[in-house]
């Protein structure tokens, strides 16, 4: 929406209100949390070279499989062994595709992954440690330096998403007089990360925001017979 003029087209907000819905939170309620909510994600793909060959002769070969497997095994100590247990990091290996055939050892393997952090320092952190096992298991096997693992971490980064302190308080206070207290919960981070965020993070002014979870209803009766959705409650 920004590329194509969202801010020409209409007067800049002074802050933004998102509801999303999720079966975590039960129907009719509505949870809420200042500060990071959710975090942020990385796509980082990985092709582990190596140097093929026929099945019946492995040792002329780098084989990319077994290459990959450690790599695998290797990133799991990423968030176990390198980060604060105390903020949330997840490394996840979605993807391992390699070979066409039983008896022939593959040129490559290829690893796909999704990495969420929740701040800018551990995403550097974690990115450069990928980078480094990585690379470091194919030199400590033998591949050549012109076989060398290729790493691309997508461009499409999104930021973690940060509920401003102060407009989160006064939505929350807004939601409980709409809701009433007992439907109105307060959060914990979660490890997803919604695309919609980027909104504010890739403007050039930065502008106050908040992300609240929604129950799946949507709308509740309120005491006094009135429907109000959660985002309008928001406003009066």
């Amino acid at each position: 929406m920004l590329r194509v003029g969202l801010y020409t087209k209409f007067p800049k907000p002074q802050y933004v209100l998102a509801l999303h819905d999720t079966n975590a939170v039960p129907t009719g309620k509505v949870s809420w949390r200042a500060g990071t909510l959710l975090a942020g994600a990385d796509s980082v793909d990985i092709t582990v070279r190596g140097v093929g060959g026929h099945a019946e002769a492995p040792q002329a070969v780098k084989d990319p499989i077994v290459i990959a497997l450690e790599i695998v095994l290797a990133l799991q100590t990423v968030v176990s062994r390198e980060m604060d247990p105390q903020v949330p990091t997840v490394v996840t290996v979605g993807t391992f595709h390699a070979g066409t055939k039983n008896n022939i050892i593959p040129d490559e393997a290829k690893l796909q992954l999704t990495v969420r952090t929740m701040n800018p320092q551990h995403r550097e952190k974690v990115l450069a440690s990928i980078a480094r096992i990585v690379n470091g298991i194919a030199a400590a096997v033998g591949v050549p330096a012109d076989r060398a693992p290729m790493i691309e971490v997508s461009p499409d980064h999104v930021p973690a998403t940060v509920n401003d302190p102060e407009l989160t308080r006064r939505v929350a206070g807004a939601l409980e007089r709409a809701l009433g207290k007992e439907n109105v919960l307060a959060g914990e981070p979660v490890m997803a990360m919604r695309i919609s965020v980027c909104m504010r993070s890739k403007s050039r002014s930065r502008r106050q925001h908040v992300l609240a979870w929604g129950g799946r209803s949507g709308e509740i009766e309120t005491g006094e017979g009135k429907r109000h959705s959660a985002a309008r409650a928001a406003f009066e």
